[in-house]
């Protein structure tokens, strides 16, 4: 995952320039960098995010620029209109798959500037200051609270910011249709359950075109080698 993660290898330094890039099982390639791009946004963490950003805004509000009101206040418009979206939708108004663009003019957001949101978001290291603004726990459907573990619940770890997972789907909701679509998945009789993933309403962005983002290590690298024994030789 370092490898294929551009923000990553520049986050640790590592350099694919003048490098032979071997990946040894390619086949996996395509399945890996899906597993590495896809994101999912559950209702129980844009309402985590809500509230620690309320939180926020309440107990620095007086010294805060008003460049940075500005855009806490576009951020939660955004989170507001997300949370809105999946608390009516239903399955008789669900869309298979729609595109970023799609989602944002459906939750009246495409005039909002995400790439300028985003560049706020990173220089302004947000996520990590709203980390302790929590107050409360967000109870699960079977009386549990957040999840401790993300991998088997819908919840958040305590360790993990609900901002820093809002602001990796944004930048899911900048890429184009071609390279990856939204579902909402909705929570239904058959799958309430605790062995269910679906326990709640949640955006999740599923990753169509892997090439996309494995150009950067084709480009960055000096020569590339996908090696693996079910792959066919080609030139």
């Amino acid at each position: 995952s370092m490898l294929l993660s551009k923000q990553t290898r520049d986050a640790i330094g590592l350099s694919l320039k003048e490098s032979l890039v071997i990946v040894d099982e390619a086949h996996n390639l395509p399945e890996a960098l899906r597993s590495l791009h896809s994101c999912r946004l559950t209702l129980p963490i844009i309402q985590s995010a809500l509230e620690q950003l309320g939180n926020y805004v309440a107990k620095y509000s007086d010294r805060l620029a008003s460049r940075n009101l500005f855009y806490l206040g576009q951020i939660r418009k955004i989170l507001l209109a997300f949370k809105k979206h999946l608390e009516h939708s239903n399955a008789s108004s669900k869309k298979p798959m729609i595109t970023p663009d799609e989602l944002l003019v459906e939750l009246k957001l495409d005039n909002v500037n995400l790439f300028k949101m985003l560049r706020y978001l990173e220089h302004s290291r947000l996520a990590q200051k709203l980390l302790g603004f929590m107050t409360r726990v967000i109870p699960e459907q079977d009386g549990s609270t957040v999840g401790a573990d993300p991998d088997t619940s819908d919840g958040l770890s305590k360790h993990v910011s609900a901002m820093s997972v809002v602001q990796t789907f944004l930048e899911k909701l900048t890429f184009s249709g071609k390279e990856g679509k939204i579902v909402v998945d909705l929570p239904s009789a058959d799958n309430v359950d605790s062995r269910s993933r679906i326990q709640h309403p949640a955006f999740r962005y599923v990753l169509l075109h892997p090439a996309a983002f494995f150009e950067n290590v084709l480009n960055e690298s000096h020569a590339l080698a996908l090696v693996g024994g079910t792959l066919r030789p080609f030139v």
